[in-house]
């Protein structure tokens, strides 16, 4: 849910019909503040893991067990594939109106 929330915010942030701005700093600004918001909604849960990399190398440095591996590699490409079609539709359903 973490990584599918990031996700979708960063494709939004964008996105060419929802873009906030052109300015890079603000759109820095935003995606920081929304990954902020998400590690401390769900920092307690996953322990702020969002990307497969992470889970890998926490595994790996013996901070994690292997028989969890797979929530942090399914979990974060699951919420990544499922924003990035979120926001595919939603572009194409406001295209229609452009």
């Amino acid at each position: 849910m973490g990584t599918f929330l990031l996700a979708l915010f960063i494709c939004s942030v964008k996105n060419k019909f929802t873009r906030a701005t052109d300015n890079g700093i603000i759109n820095t600004a935003l995606v920081s503040m929304i990954l902020i918001c998400v590690i401390q909604m769900f920092g307690g849960i996953s322990g702020g893991c969002f990307n497969p990399a992470i889970g890998v190398a926490l595994t790996i440095t013996g901070n994690s067990n292997y028989k969890s591996l797979w929530i942090y590699l399914i979990g974060p490409l699951a919420g990544g594939l499922l924003a990035g079609l979120f926001n595919l539709a939603h572009a194409n359903y406001i295209e229609k109106f452009y």
